[in-house]
Parts: structure tokens; sequence; C-alpha cells
């Protein structure tokens, strides 16, 4: 009887099961203020979810009073985390029913670029990229391209001008580097033309005339 009673006591002593709480988050993932779905919400290496359309995603994390999720947001392919892309979430007692709320932004890999060139005498010229040709000049040496580059590439293009001997200098590179947003970029060049050859005129023979006294006098 006395050992029944002392595990009851016992038992009564024992600490009491740490409550669960259920801690709710908004994800949002954006690329120059636009929604991008697909992002894929991870932690502790196993993937949570994706962002719908909208670019959202909603999280409902379980654990005790204190508990800190470590949260890490993926961008898409195409895109990559434009500053932060991971956040923890501590999980607390509702208190006031509103949720935290995270704004992920990813950059697109790949951007587009209106180049416009402008060749001064460079009329006709092809113009290469990587040993390519993607465009010409016109007959007044302009010139409008649209590229997709990555951002922070250093783009070159070569006016290519091996049909063009008289002008100078020779297969000009004109540079640029990518920008982390869409942008119009403007290159210029100016060719000097070799002057034509000077051409002597030939004339015909000075015919002297002897002018008689009477003449000269008048």
């Amino acid at each position: 009887m006395l050992a029944v009673a002392a595990l009851a006591l016992a038992g009564g002593c024992a600490p009491p099961t740490p409550r669960i709480f259920t801690q709710d988050a908004l994800v949002r993932v954006e690329s120059d203020g636009a929604p991008i779905a697909g992002a894929a919400v991870s932690s502790g290496g196993k993937v949570l979810s994706k962002t719908a359309k909208d670019g959202r995603v909603q999280l409902r994390m379980s654990g005790h009073d204190g508990d800190v999720f470590h949260l890490d947001v993926a961008c898409p392919p195409g895109f990559h985390p434009s500053g932060t892309h991971e956040f923890d979430l501590l999980v607390r007692r509702a208190e006031d029913g509103r949720s935290p709320e995270v704004t992920i932004r990813c950059a697109r890999s790949r951007r587009t670029a209106l180049v416009a060139v402008r060749a001064n005498n460079g009329p006709s010229l092809p113009i290469m990229h990587l040993g390519r040709e993607i465009g010409r000049t016109d007959a007044s040496g302009a010139a409008t391209l649209v590229m997709e580059i990555t951002p922070g590439e250093d783009v070159e293009l070569v006016l290519d001008t091996r049909s063009s001997k008289k002008i100078h200098p020779q297969n000009p590179v004109l540079s640029f580097r990518g920008h982390e947003s869409d942008d119009v970029v403007v290159v210029d060049q100016t060719f000097t033309v070799d002057k034509p050859p000077a051409v002597l005129v030939a004339r015909g023979p000075v015919v002297a005339r002897n002018l008689s006294h009477r003449e000269s006098v008048d």
C-alpha cells in the first residue's frame, strides 16, 4: 500500500509536457515587382512547399514556444537570389493572430539589352558577336540590336571592315557590360576614310608667239 502511494506521489511531481504551438508564415517571392511561381521553400534540406502563380506560399510550422526553424528559398530556373534568401521562423504563443510575412527577391539570370550601334563613316558593316554576324549597319552607319545577356557579362561586338579597306581603324571592338536590369546601350565608333590619291591633270603644250615691236608697244 505504501509502495503504491509512493508511486502516485512520484507521478504527481513529473514536469508537465511542453505544449505544441503552430506558427504560420507567408512567403512572397518576386522579381522586378512581379510574382514568381515555382520558388521552393525548404527547411533542413527538405522542400516544404513552392510558390503558386501569385508568388506566395503559406507555411505552418509546429513546435514548442521558442523553437526556431531555419528556412531557405530557392529561386526557380532562370532566376537567382537578389539579396538574402534565408530567414528564421520563430514559434511563439499566438498573441495577436497575425503571421509574419517575408518577401524574397529573385533576379532574372538573363537580361535584355537594346543595343544602338552608331558607326560614323561605316555604312553596311557586319556586326559580329562571338564570331557570328548578328546585324549590319545601314547606309547611315546605324543599327539596333536586341541581345539576351547575363548581368555583369562583358560583351564585345566587332565591326567587320574586311570588305572596306579604305576606312580605319580596321575591325574595331565595341564593348559594354551587362546590367542587372533590362537596359539600353549606345556604342559609338567613328571611322576615318582614306582620301583618294591626287590626280595630275595633263595640259597641252604652251605655244609661245613672238610679238613684233609694234604689238609689244601697243
